[in-house]
This record gives structure tokens, sequence and C-alpha cells, in this order.
């Protein structure tokens, strides 16, 4: 998996900061020894050495960045997925509420159909049009 492909670079780029660390801290730990600098001193030196050595290595803070820029899509992507997967419900329950709705005029459409009814028998039946009650044998249609 990509989280821990990352989690392993990290870890190793980490282990060479801390050694490079240790290479530019030992001598202000000597002085230190030695008195020859005070402990507010050494301290200041031990984060002077641990900034030098994280810019020595631009990689970790180049992945550690990517990474935490996908982190933030995937989690960007995930909201918007939970979203439009409520959304999708919410538009099954209107479709539900049309059909329910659409329902009654079907129904009474289809018993029409039934019934033996068409446009053509509703046109015939009601007047609307003169047109002959039964169709000529003879009409191929």
């Amino acid at each position: 998996k990509l989280k821990e492909r990352v989690a392993r670079a990290l870890a190793a780029a980490d282990a060479k900061i801390e050694v490079r660390v240790r290479q530019l801290v030992q001598p202000a730990i000597d002085d230190w020894m030695f008195d020859r600098i005070s402990a507010e001193a050494l301290e200041r030196r031990k984060a002077e050495a641990r900034t030098q050595a994280t810019a020595e290595y631009p990689q970790r803070s180049e992945l550690g960045q990517a990474f935490d820029d996908y982190t933030t899509k995937v989690e960007v992507r995930d909201t918007a997925f939970v979203a439009y997967s409520e959304a999708e419900d919410k538009v099954d329950v209107a479709e539900t509420a049309v059909y329910a709705a659409l329902a009654p005029y079907e129904s009474r459409g289809e018993a029409d159909r039934d019934r033996g009814g068409s446009p053509l028998h509703t046109l015939v039946n009601h007047g609307c049009c003169h047109l002959p009650r039964e169709v000529p044998k003879s009409a191929t249609w």
C-alpha cells in the first residue's frame, strides 16, 4: 500500500537525518562536556543541527508534503462520495414518490388499454372525429 511505502521511506529519511544531527552536534557535546559552552548553548546548537540536517534532506520534506496533500485530497474525495451517496438516496426517494404519484394515471391508462381502448378508440367513441366504427376487412395496415 502507498501509506506503508511512504511510512517506510519517511522512517529511512528520519534515520539518515538523525545520523546527520549526531554528526553535527557532536562537537557541541564535546564543548559542553569540557565546560566550553553552557547547557543553553548546547540546546541551541542541537536545534541548529536538526534544522541543518533536515535542510540537507529536502526529499523528506517533499515526500511528507506530497503525502499530506494526497491524504487531504483523499479525505475531500471521500467526503464528496458520502455526499454523493446521500444525494443518490434522496433522488431514489424522490423517484419513488414520482412513481407513486404517477401510478393512478398510468393504471387508468392501462385499464383503458386492457378494455381495448386506444387513442383512436377514444376519438371515435367520444365523437371527436367521424371515423367508421369498424375497420373494413379489406384494410391492410
